[in-house]
C-alpha cells in the first residue's frame, strides 16, 4: 500500500495520532522549525471568493486605519498560527490535511485580495504530538490567532493558550477540555455532554433486532475510552443491549480472527469501530474468512473518507460512516468549490478527507468573522463577530451549527460501503439536503466527561482582548 494512503488516515478527533503515543517518549521526537508561508500566486485568473452559500469571502481593502496595532498583524498581513502534528515519528505526516488546507485557503484568500486587503501569512507549527507545550508557546508570543489546526494533544495547553489570549479556529478539537472553550470556535462543534448518535435508531429500523445485540471494539488508549464511554451511554438510552465489550490493541493485532470470532459466537448484530480505518480493514478480513459479518458497522470517529477500502479489497460490507461533512459525491456549489480549489493550487493533494473538510470550514468561520471587522481588526473584534456566529454551514460543507454556544449539531449523513467504495444511502431520513438534522439525533449524557476551559479559570475575561 502506497505511503500516501496510510498517512491519510487522520481523522476529525485525532483518532490515528494517538495509537502510538504510549510507544515513542519526548527523546526521539525531532522539533521542527516554524515554516513561515507568503503563499505564493498560482498565476492566471484566480477563482472568485465565493463559496457555495458564502459571498465575497475575502477581497481588497483598506488595511489598517493606522491606528491598529496588535501581534502579528500589519498594515498588509495577519500572521495565522496553524498547528498539527505532522512530524510525529510515530506516524510521518501525521494529519498533514491541516497544512494542505492552508495552503490552499491561503492562496485563493490572498489571490482574492485577502482579508480587507491583509493578506494571510501562513506559520506551520509542527507539535509532533510530544512538543505542544513549546509549539504553543511560540504561537503565544508571535501570531494574531490560530486558525484551521489542532494538536492531540491540546488539552495540555488549553490553559497556556487562554493566559495568551490567543484565540483559536480549529479544525478539530480532541480534549473535552477544549470543546467549548473560551476563545475557541470549531466549524462543527462538538459538545463533551452529548453524542449524534441518530444513526442508531435508523439501523433499529433497517435492521430489526439488531438493538439486542450491540458491540463495541475499542482501541486501548484513554482519548478512546472516553468516546467509548460517552457511546455506550448513549446506545443504552437509545435501547440497545451491549453484548460484546472488547479493546485491541492500538498499534494493531497480530490477528484479529479472534475478535471475529467471539463477536460471531456473541451474534453481534452492530459493531461500533472506535478506532483507525487500518485496523478496521484487517477486522473484516478476518470476517470474510469465518464468513461472519454484522448487519452494520459503523466506524466511530473513523470519518468519512474512503480510501482505506484499498487495505482490505473484497472484504469490506456492511460498513457505514456516519459524519457531520458533505459527502464528497455531492454535486453541491460547496463541495465543488472545495474540490476544483485543490485541483487549482494543489493538484498534488487528494482533499477527500472529513478533517480537511472541517479545516477549511474553519478557514472560513476565521476569514467571515475577520472580514466582518473591517479596517479595524483586532482581537477583540474578531471574537465578537466570531460570537456573533450562531447559525453556521461554511457555505454548505455541514449541517446547521452553532459555533458561538459550542452546541452540538443534529445533522448527520450517512454512507455505506459494500465493496471498494462509500456511496450515499437513501433511506435514513435525510430532511436537510443530504443531512437528517432530527433533534433527536442528539442524545443528552449525564456522565462527566469533562468541562471546557474558560478564561476565568486563568484569571482573565474578554475584557482582556485587545
Amino acid at each position: 500500500m502506497h505511503p500516501s494512503i496510510l498517512r491519510r488516515r487522520a481523522v476529525v478527533l485525532a483518532v490515528l495520532p494517538a495509537l502510538a503515543l504510549t510507544a515513542c517518549s519526548r527523546s526521539n521526537v525531532k522539533e521542527v522549525a516554524p515554516q513561515v508561508s507568503d503563499t505564493p500566486s498560482a498565476g492566471g485568473q484566480a477563482p472568485n471568493a465565493d463559496f457555495g452559500s458564502l459571498k465575497s469571502v475575502c477581497g481588497p481593502g483598506s488595511g489598517t486605519n493606522g491606528t491598529t496595532t496588535a501581534q502579528g498583524l500589519t498594515a498588509d498581513s495577519i500572521q495565522v498560527g496553524v498547528i498539527s502534528d505532522v512530524g510525529f515519528p510515530g506516524q510521518p505526516g501525521l494529519n498533514h490535511e491541516l497544512n494542505d488546507v492552508a495552503d490552499v485557503f491561503s492562496k485563493w484568500c490572498n489571490d482574492n485580495g485577502g482579508i480587507n486587503g491583509r493578506k494571510i501569512k501562513i506559520v506551520k507549527r509542527d507539535a509532533a504530538v510530544l512538543n505542544v507545550k513549546k509549539v504553543m508557546t511560540q504561537a503565544c508570543a508571535a501570531d494574531f490567532v490560530l486558525a484551521g489546526g489542532f494538536a492531540v494533544q491540546d488539552g495540555q495547553v488549553i490553559k497556556d493558550r487562554l493566559k495568551c489570549l490567543l484565540p483559536d479556529f480549529p479544525g478539530a478539537a480532541v480534549d473535552a477540555t477544549v470543546r467549548g472553550a473560551d476563545l475557541t470556535f470549531q466549524t462543527n462543534p462538538s459538545e463533551s455532554n452529548s453524542a449524534v448518535l441518530g444513526v442508531y435508531d435508523y439501523f433499529k429500523k433497517k435492521y430489526p433486532g439488531s438493538q439486542n445485540a450491540m458491540g463495541f471494539l475499542t482501541a486501548n488508549i484513554s482519548n478512546f475510552a472516553t468516546i467509548h464511554d460517552q457511546n455506550a451511554e448513549a446506545v443504552k438510552k437509545l435501547g440497545y443491549k451491549i453484548v460484546y465489550d472488547q479493546q485491541y490493541n492500538s498499534s494493531g493485532e497480530s490477528s484479529y480472527l479472534p475478535f471475529a470470532q467471539a463477536m460471531k459466537s456473541k451474534g453481534v448484530k452492530v459493531l461500533g469501530w472506535i478506532g483507525g480505518l487500518e485496523q478496521l480493514a484487517p477486522l473484516e478480513q478476518a470476517m470474510k474468512q469465518i464468513n461472519y459479518y454484522p448487519d452494520a458497522i459503523l466506524g466511530t470517529v473513523a470519518g468519512y473518507d474512503d480510501k482505506w477500502l484499498a487495505l482490505a479489497p473484497g472484504a469490506v460490507k456492511n460498513t457505514y460512516e456516519s459524519g457531520g461533512t458533505l459527502p464528497f459525491t455531492s454535486a453541491s456549489p460547496a463541495m465543488t468549490k472545495y474540490l476544483d480549489l485543490f485541483k487549482r493550487y494543489d493538484s498534488s493533494v487528494d482533499p477527500r478527507s472529513s478533517l480537511g473538510v472541517l479545516s477549511f470550514g474553519a478557514w472560513l468561520l476565521f476569514a467571515h468573522s475577520a472580514s466582518e471587522c473591517g479596517a479595524n481588526l483586532t482581537r477583540a473584534c474578531l471574537v465578537q463577530k466570531a460570537l456573533a456566529v450562531t447559525s453556521w454551514d461554511a457555505g454548505g460543507l455541514h449541517g446547521p451549527a452553532n459555533p458561538a454556544k459550542s452546541t452540538s449539531s443534529p445533522c448527520y449523513s450517512l454512507e455505506v460501503s459494500t465493496g471498494d467504495h462509500l456511496q450515499a444511502v437513501s433511506d435514513f431520513g435525510a430532511t436537510n439536503g443530504p443531512f437528517n438534522c432530527s433533534p433527536d439525533n442528539i442524545v443528552r449524557l449525564s456522565g462527566n466527561y469533562g468541562t471546557p476551559a474558560t478564561l476565568a479559570s486563568v484569571g482573565k475575561s474578554l475584557s482582556d482582548l485587545k
